[in-house]
């Protein structure tokens, strides 16, 4: 059998994809909200016990506590898996962001006052000819970041 592909068979595989989609986002969401809502009632029945546990080991980050809430309730609409310890997993995840927040910061350097003070010195000095291409480099560097970014 052969089939002609006309407006009209085109338009009807369009809408009939649609319809197709629709249900199926409906389908997961339904499954999944009853994992959220029980979620949602153990994250606020146990906010402060969670944020007491994390207090005994470091300094409670807010933004990563609440960033690690909604990524594991991200998680959960759109994972098909139940998760059973929810505590361990938020603990989990929690370590998990820190460390990458840690990660992201470490990848700058945040020089001290003293440092520019110091360059600043230097470069009054007259021997730029005896710098090398890697100190030279620096030091147009930092002339950028202070004309760009002074206070």
């Amino acid at each position: 059998m052969m089939t002609i592909f006309t407006r009209d068979y085109s338009h009807r595989l369009r809408h009939s994809k649609k319809k197709q989609d629709n249900n199926a986002v409906k389908t997961e969401t339904i499954g999944n909200t009853a994992e959220v809502a029980r979620f949602d009632k153990w994250f606020a029945s146990s906010y402060t016990g969670l944020r007491e546990k994390i207090r005994f080991f470091s300094i409670v980050d807010e933004d990563n506590f609440h960033n690690t809430y909604l990524f594991i309730r991200e998680k959960i609409m759109g994972g098909e898996e139940r998760i059973e310890n929810l505590e361990a997993y938020f603990f989990r995840c929690y370590r998990y962001k820190a460390m990458t927040e840690m990660r992201n910061e470490n990848r700058y350097v945040h020089p001290e006052d003293d440092f520019f003070y110091r360059f600043s010195q230097e470069e009054t000095e007259p021997y730029l000819w005896g710098l090398n291409r890697c100190e030279r480099l620096a030091g147009d560097v930092l002339r950028y970041i202070r004309s760009r970014f002074s206070r």
